[in-house]
This record gives structure tokens, C-alpha cells and sequence, in this order.
């Protein structure tokens, strides 16, 4: 025996490398549950922070078209200039607008990472899952430097 994967467990690593003097390797559970622990909570984080800066949005922008709507229902309607609404229903329509789009990239980012970790098991893995042939160590080197 020249290597052994298993669990990070103390056992486990002082048998192999002690009594059977074989080269001892984490299985790929360990790794992809450190990068993930490492990455999930703040990527989430993010999402849910610019969710919920879409549904403050959202709020804004139909109360400034419900004051529109207000505004020109009401009769008489009042002397002198009325409001901007235009102007204020375009600018909450542009902040919307704006949430909305980062909070597809925090969903974006999201989902890279989940991808990059699967990415991990390929990695991994000494065999090509396409071809069924040996990964020839300069290319999962690169490939792991991308990743």
C-alpha cells in the first residue's frame, strides 16, 4: 500500500502513515466542506442583504406611483403645480433597477461558488469522467490553479 484516503480522523491518519508507511490523503468531503463553510455563509449573506434591498425597492417605487394615482384621482384637485412624479417615480425605478442587478450578481457569485466546489471533486478525481483516462498531473494542476 502507497496511499490511503480516508477521514481526517487521528486513528485513521496514524495508521496509515505509521503502521502501514503509506502516504495519507483527506478525502475530498473535507476539502469541499472547508471551502464551502468558508465561502456559503457570507455568499448567502449577500443575497439575502440585496433581496431584501429589492423588496425595499419595490415598496418605494409602487408608493411613489400609488401617490401618482392618488394625486390624480382626487377631485377637485388642488391649485398650483402638482408634484414630480415622474421624476420621483423614475428615480425609484432606476434605485430598483440598480438592486435588482446586484442582486443577481450576490446570486451570480452565489452559484460560481457551488460550482467551483463541484469543480473540486472533479479535480480530485485521477480519472478524466469524460474519457475514463488518467489526468496527467500538469492538467489538474492548472485546472486547480483556475479553479
Amino acid at each position: 500500500m502507497i496511499q490511503s484516503t480516508a477521514d481526517e480522523a487521528k486513528a485513521l491518519r496514524r495508521h496509515a502513515e505509521t503502521d502501514l508507511r503509506a502516504q495519507h490523503s483527506p478525502d475530498l468531503f473535507h476539502g469541499q466542506h472547508e471551502v464551502s463553510k468558508a465561502t456559503s455563509l457570507a455568499l448567502a449573506r449577500d443575497v439575502r442583504r440585496a433581496e431584501a434591498g429589492v423588496a425595499a425597492a419595490q415598496k418605494h417605487w409602487e408608493a411613489e406611483r400609488a401617490a401618482q394615482q392618488a394625486f390624480e384621482a382626487r377631485v377637485p384637485r388642488p391649485l398650483g403645480r402638482p408634484p414630480a412624479f415622474e421624476t420621483r417615480i423614475g428615480a425609484a425605478l432606476s434605485a430598483l433597477v440598480a438592486v435588482e442587478a446586484e442582486r443577481d450578481r450576490a446570486r451570480e457569485r452565489q452559484s460560481e461558488a457551488r460550482a467551483l466546489i463541484r469543480e473540486l471533486g472533479v479535480l480530485y478525481h485521477p480519472y478524466d469522467p469524460v474519457d475514463g483516462q488518467t489526468q496527467p498531473v500538469e492538467r489538474v494542476a492548472a485546472r486547480f490553479t483556475d479553479v
